[in-house]
C-alpha cells in the first residue's frame, strides 16, 4: 500500500527516480476507494482501488529489490527494516486512535473484538484475522461497522514481501535475460488470477482475504517494471504512447464504474483495472505521455503523497459514523472526509516524513522508535482485554448495557425456536418446539408453523395467540428455505439447496397430523424468482387437497439501517435517540404482501394475517414499541419483539378467525 516511489528505469542506465505520475495514479485509486466506501452508488467498482495499489506496490518493491541486487548488496535485514519504518509508525498512531475512540464509543464485546483485530493489524495478520473470524453468516452484522477492517490489504502485501524478495533474488541468478524472468511472473500471475476466480465459487472470503489469489495483481506490477527494461520498450512513437497511456487510463476509469462486487472479486474480473494499471506504469517509464503529465499535477500529486494516511483515515472515520448515527448522510459524509484529510495531512507531516528520516546509524534509537508503537498497542490491547471490554465503564451502565442487548436477541437464542439449515425428522417429534397455551404439553398440536428465518421470528406471535387461546402448535424452520413443499431450480440459498430440499421433503412427509397450516417467508426476496407466487399456489392447493387448513403469514416491513443494539449504545452515547432515529416512512401495503393476501382472498379454507399495522401504525413504521425495540436486524424481529407485537394484535383484533373455528375448541383435555 505503500512505498517511497523512486523508480523510473532510464533508458541507457539502470538508475531508478521519482515518478510523480505513480503518486499521481494513487491518488486515483485512494480517492476511487474512500469514494466508494462513503456511498457505493458513487463509485460501484470504487473496490477496485485496492487492487490498484498492489500493482504499483509490486512495481515499486520490484525496482528496490532489483536496484539492490544489481549493486551487489542485497540485504534481507536492510530491506524489512526500511519498509518497516514507512509502515509501522503511522500504522500505530491510527491504531491508537481508533483503539482509544473505541473505548469511547463501542459496546464490550465490538471493543474487545477491535482490540483483537488491532493485534492482528500490528502483527500484519489482519487479512488473516477477519477471513477466519468475520461473521459473513446469514444474520451477520454490518462489516462497514469494523474499524479495522481495511488493514487487511497491507497484510496481503506484507505477507507477500516475506516471499518475494528471496524469489525474486533466485528469478535473477537462475534466469538468464529479463524476458525469461518476465515470462515466468506472467505464468504465475496468470495461474494466481485463476486460482483466485476458482477459490470465488469455494470460498470467496478466502479469495477476497489472503495473499494467493492476490499475487497476480502485486505480480503484474514487477512485470510492469521488469518490461521497462532496456529492451523492452517498443513504444518508440509518442502518439502511440499517448494512446496506449490513454487507453489503460479509460479502462481503469471504466472499472471502477461498472465493475461491481455483483461480478465477484477479485478474480477474472480484477484483470482489466489491474492490467491496465501495469500498462498505464509502464507507458509512462519513457518519455512524458499526456497521462503521465495529468497524473503528475500538483494537487494530484499531493493527495498521491498522503494516500497511505488518507487510506489508513478514512475507514475507522466512516465506520463510527455508521456504527453511532446507522448511515452515512450527505453531511456526515462531508466532515468525514474533511476529518480524513486534515488526520492525514497531520500524519504524513509529523509521523510519516520524520520516521522516514530516522537513520538507522542510530542502532537502538530507531529501533525504540519502531518498537515503541507496538509496545503501546500492546498494551492497550491487554487492557482492554483485562476489562473484559468494559474499560471505563460502571458497573451500573454495564449492567444497564447488558440488558437491552438481551432485549433484542436472535431467534435462535431460545430453545422453544426449532430453526436450522436442515430440518430433520426429529424437530417434528420434539416436544420443545411446541408452545402454546396450558394445555401445550399434553395434547398433541394440531397447527405446524413452518418457513425460513421469518417464520422462527413470528413465533412470538403465534404463541400469543395459541396461548390465548390454549391451543398448541408446533414450530419448524430452515434458514433460507421457502415454504414450499417443493424447491423449484435455482430457489435455495447458495450452498445450502441440498439442506432445503432434503428439508421440504421431511416436512411434507410429516403433515398429515395438523390441521392448520402456517406459512411464512421472505416474500420479498422470494417474489424476485422466477413465478414464485405460482409455485405458492401450487403448495397451497397440495394442502387444500390433503384436507388442511392453510394461513399465509404477511412479512413484516424492512427497516432500513435498522440498529437493535441502539439503546445500548445510548448508555455511552447519551445523545442518541433511538425511537426518534428508528422510525421510517414506507409506502404500503407492500406489494408481496397484496399477493398473499389475493391468493387468501380468492381460496376457500386459506386466510391471510398481517401484523403491517401493528408495526406502522398511521403508515409510520418503527423498530420500537414504546421504549423496547422489536426487531433484531432490519429485516426480522428480536423474539422479545415478536411477542410484544403478537400482544399487540390480539389486544387490536383478538383471536384471528382461523384460530377461533371448528377443531380448536376440542383440542381442551377432557
Amino acid at each position: 500500500m505503500h512505498e517511497e516511489i523512486r523508480l523510473q528505469s532510464n533508458p541507457d542506465t539502470q538508475h531508478i527516480r521519482y515518478r510523480r505520475d505513480i503518486d499521481g495514479l494513487r491518488a486515483l485509486a485512494v480517492s476511487a476507494v474512500i469514494l466508494f466506501h462513503v456511498d457505493e452508488r458513487l463509485l460501484p467498482g470504487g473496490f477496485a482501488g485496492v487492487d490498484i495499489f498492489f500493482v504499483i506496490s509490486g512495481f515499486l518493491i520490484t525496482g528496490n529489490l532489483v536496484e539492490v541486487h544489481e549493486a551487489s548488496r542485497l540485504s534481507l535485514a536492510e530491506f524489512y527494516r526500511r519498509r518497516m519504518k514507512r509502515i509501522l509508525p503511522a500504522l500505530a498512531v491510527v491504531v491508537l486512535a481508533t483503539l482509544a475512540a473505541g473505548v469511547l464509543i463501542l459496546l464490550p464485546e465490538d471493543l474487545v473484538a477491535l482490540a483483537h483485530s488491532a493485534l492482528a493489524s500490528m502483527t500484519f495478520v489482519a487479512n488473516v484475522f477477519f477471513d477466519q473470524t468475520l461473521d459473513t453468516s446469514y444474520f451477520a452484522a454490518a462489516s462497514n461497522q469494523v474499524p479495522l477492517l481495511h488493514i487487511w490489504s497491507l497484510g496481503v502485501e506484507e505477507q507477500f514481501y516475506m516471499v518475494w524478495p528471496l524469489a525474486l533474488a533466485m528469478s535473477l541468478s537462475v534466469l538468464p535475460g529479463w524476458r525469461q524472468r518476465l515470462a515466468l511472473i506472467l505464468l504465475v500471475t496468470c495461474a494466481s488470477f485463476v486460482f483466485a476466480e476458482v477459490m470465488l465459487g469455494s470460498d470467496a472470503s478466502y479469495a477476497y482475504y489472503r495473499m494467493p489469489p492476490r499475487v497476480g495483481e502485486l505480480l503484474l506490477g514487477a512485470a510492469a517494471f521488469l518490461a521497462c527494461r532496456p529492451g523492452g520498450d517498443f513504444l518508440t512513437s509518442p502518439a502511440l504512447r499517448n494512446a496506449v497511456g490513454l487507453m489503460a487510463l479509460l479502462v481503469i476509469i471504466a472499472s471502477l464504474i461498472l465493475v461491481s462486487g455483483d461480478y465477484g472479486f477479485p478474480g477474472l474480473s480484477a484483470i482489466p483495472a489491474t492490467l491496465a494499471t501495469a500498462v498505464l506504469i509502464w507507458a509512462g517509464a519513457r518519455g512524458q505521455p499526456w497521462t503521465s503529465s495529468l497524473l503528475s499535477l500538483r494537487p494530484v500529486v499531493w493527495i498521491g503523497l498522503a494516500s497511505y494516511s488518507l487510506y489508513l483515515w478514512h475507514w475507522p472515520i466512516l465506520a463510527y459514523v455508521r456504527y453511532v448515527f446507522g448511515e452515512v448522510t450527505p453531511a456526515s459524509a462531508l466532515l468525514s472526509v474533511g476529518a480524513t484529510g486534515l488526520l492525514a495531512a497531520l500524519t504524513l507531516r509529523y509521523v510519516e516524513q520524520p520516521a522516514r528520516a530516522v537513520s538507522w546509524r542510530l542502532g537502538k534509537i530507531a529501533v525504540a522508535y519502531l518498537a515503541a508503537p507496538l509496545v503501546a498497542v500492546a498494551l492497550a490491547v491487554l487492557w482492554i482485554g483485562a476489562t473484559d471490554g468494559a474499560g471505563t465503564l460502571d458497573h451500573a451502565d454495564l449492567m444497564a448495557i447488558r440488558r437491552l442487548e438481551r432485549q433484542t436477541a436472535n431467534t435462535s437464542d431460545f430453545k422453544y425456536v426449532c430453526s436450522a439449515w436442515r430440518t430433520e425428522a426429529a424437530s417434528l417429534e420434539d416436544r420443545k418446539c411446541v408452545l402454546g397455551g396450558k394445555s401445550k404439553d399434553q395434547i398433541e398440536p394440531r397447527i405446524l408453523l413452518f418457513g425460513d428465518s421469518n417464520a422462527a421470528h413470528y413465533v412470538g406471535i403465534i404463541g400469543e395467540i395459541a396461548k390465548r387461546s390454549d391451543v398448541a402448535f408446533r414450530n419448524v424452520t430452515t434458514h433460507a428455505c421457502p415454504p414450499l413443499l417443493e424447491l423449484p431450480n435455482g430457489y435455495g440459498f447458495p450452498g445450502h439447496e441440498d439442506d432445503c430440499r432434503r428439508s421440504l421433503e421431511v416436512i411434507a412427509d410429516s403433515l398429515t397430523p395438523y390441521e392448520l397450516i402456517i406459512l411464512s417467508g421472505q416474500w420479498d426476496i422470494y417474489a424476485r424468482r422466477p413465478d414464485f407466487f405460482g409455485h405458492l399456489q401450487q403448495t397451497v392447493e397440495t394442502l387444500r387437497r390433503q384436507g388442511h387448513r392453510v394461513v399465509l403469514l404477511g412479512q413484516v416491513p424492512r427497516m432500513p439501517d435498522f440498529d437493535r443494539l441502539c439503546s445500548a449504545k445510548s448508555v455511552k452515547l447519551g445523545f442518541l435517540d433511538c425511537r426518534a432515529r428508528e422510525r421510517y416512512q414506507l409506502a404500503l401495503p407492500l406489494p408481496f404482501n397484496e399477493e398473499l393476501r389475493k391468493l387468501a382472498a380468492n381460496t376457500p379454507g386459506v386466510f391471510y394475517l398481517d401484523v403491517t399495522p401493528d408495526v406502522c401504525p398511521d403508515g409510520m413504521c418503527s423498530g420500537y414499541l414504546g421504549k423496547q425495540p422489536i426487531y433484531y436486524n432490519g429485516g426480522h424481529l428480536s423474539m422479545k419483539g415478536s411477542w410484544a407485537v403478537g400482544r399487540r394484535l390480539v389486544d387490536r383484533v383478538g383471536i384471528p378467525a382461523f384460530f377461533r373455528t371448528g377443531y380448536l375448541e376440542d383440542q381442551s383435555p377432557g
